[in-house]
């Protein structure tokens, strides 16, 4: 939870208001309900970190224990996050691209707008 709250931050960037923990909870709660692919995408960026670090960490995790990660653990995930996160977003703006490119029916480099919206 703590690490999909990070996300959420740091997506919406500057404008993000840190101080208000229930308007987080709810907006953390919306996305949820939404499963856009946006937030799909987010999750599975999230859990990608987790199991790189679980996979790093193997030597040191008990296989018959739940895993808990102290401060120090989820501070150095949310590092790694925050280092690959241009990498995944380059590889999201190439996918939306790429999309866009295949309702580009006359190789015009443009998109009908009533395309968009159908």
């Amino acid at each position: 939870e703590v690490l999909i709250s990070y996300l959420i931050i740091f997506e919406i960037g500057s404008k993000a208001n840190l101080t208000d923990a229930a308007k987080h909870q709810l907006t953390k709660r919306r996305l949820k309900t939404m499963i856009s692919q946006g937030w799909l995408a987010l999750v599975e960026f999230e859990n990608n970190a987790l199991n790189t670090f679980n996979f790093l960490q193997y030597d040191t995790i008990n296989p018959f224990m739940p895993v808990a990660y102290n401060f120090q653990a989820a501070s150095q995930i949310v590092r790694s996050m925050a280092r690959s996160y241009g990498q995944w977003q380059s590889m999201e703006c190439r996918q939306m691209a790429a999309e866009l490119r295949g309702l580009d029916l006359m190789s015009s480099g443009r998109v009908p707008l009533d395309t968009l919206y159908s």
